[in-house]
């Protein structure tokens, strides 16, 4: 028997590899047991291939074969992992296949919260890939299918190992080039979820101080508008875990990590002191009347 599945297993690799993906439909067609197989040194399944390879039209086809089950979701085929921990919906997830997210998360919604070993879903990779449509898709369905849904949303979109969120992500990667791409996503977030804008990742850092460590003077444009002149005076005077403030963290150079405009340093600052002015005017004036 051992002998027989080794056989099939190498059959349904060479297939894989050659690119014959009819032939692998049909192979997991006639023999469901071959699409739990890990198939490469990475521990991926049959359909853990499709997906790299961008072949929706196989990863459809395979989810059709697959039948709802009243297993525990760990033990579903659709939750198979390999050796990172990652499912096929994390694959699809970081590589921003849209259509491929959508399949298999509408498929198995619970799959979208599922951690990998480094504590990360499939909706926290869409983030932090700069895969835009991808993470509104899964943020949607997680609202439509999951009990509780836009709190699960603010749950899965953070990284358990060092507390970072998909807006710290947004604003820190380098994978969403364009400004308006970051604006969107963190103005989508923090309307929906007001609260996040406090959150702090593992340096004591909140959103006001990575948008600058990081160089997004757009970013802090967009957060210095907030209604809430309170929370953002907490926000821009809150130092981090080595004590550095809005300020200093602008007034610092990353040899690796240049401006993004060759003023970018010196409007960041005037950016910040130019709201400290403002305010305290306003207050002068709210305190003489």
């Amino acid at each position: 028997m051992a002998e027989k599945e080794e056989i099939i297993k190498k059959n349904l690799i060479k297939r894989v590899m050659k690119g014959e993906w009819k032939e692998v439909v049909e192979i997991c067609g006639r023999q469901p047991e071959v699409r739990r197989m890990k198939i490469n040194q990475s521990g991926g399944t049959a359909l853990h291939m499709a997906v790299y390879k961008g072949q929706e039209q196989v990863v459809k086809d395979l989810l059709d074969m697959i039948e709802d089950s009243d297993a525990d979701d760990d033990e579903r085929e659709l939750a198979l992992a390999d050796k990172k921990g990652n499912t096929a919906l994390h694959i699809a997830a970081k590589m921003g296949n849209e259509r491929m997210c959508a399949q298999i998360a509408w498929k198995m919604p619970g799959l979208i919260g599922f951690r990998n070993k480094d504590s990360e879903t499939p909706l926290f990779l869409a983030a932090l890939y700069g895969k835009k449509h991808a993470f509104m898709s899964l943020s949607i369905i997680c609202c439509w299918q999951l009990k509780d849904g836009w709190d699960k949303i603010y749950q899965f979109g953070r990284r358990n190992s060092d507390g970072c969120t998909v807006l710290h992500c947004a604003i820190d990667g380098e994978y969403f080039a364009a400004k308006n791409g970051i604006k969107e996503i963190v103005k989508d977030v923090l309307k929906e979820f007001p609260a996040a804008i406090r959150d702090m990742n593992s340096d004591g850092k909140n959103l006001m101080l990575i948008a600058v460590e990081n160089r997004q003077p757009h970013v802090l444009q967009l957060l210095l508008k907030s209604k809430s002149t309170k929370c953002i005076d907490d926000l821009l005077h809150c130092l981090d875990n080595e004590g550095n403030s809005a300020l200093h963290l602008a007034a610092m150079l990353k040899t690796y990590q240049p401006w993004l405009a060759p003023n970018a340093a010196l409007q960041m600052q005037w950016e910040i002191k130019w709201y400290d002015v403002s305010n305290i005017f306003r207050r002068c004036n709210i305190s003489s009347t």
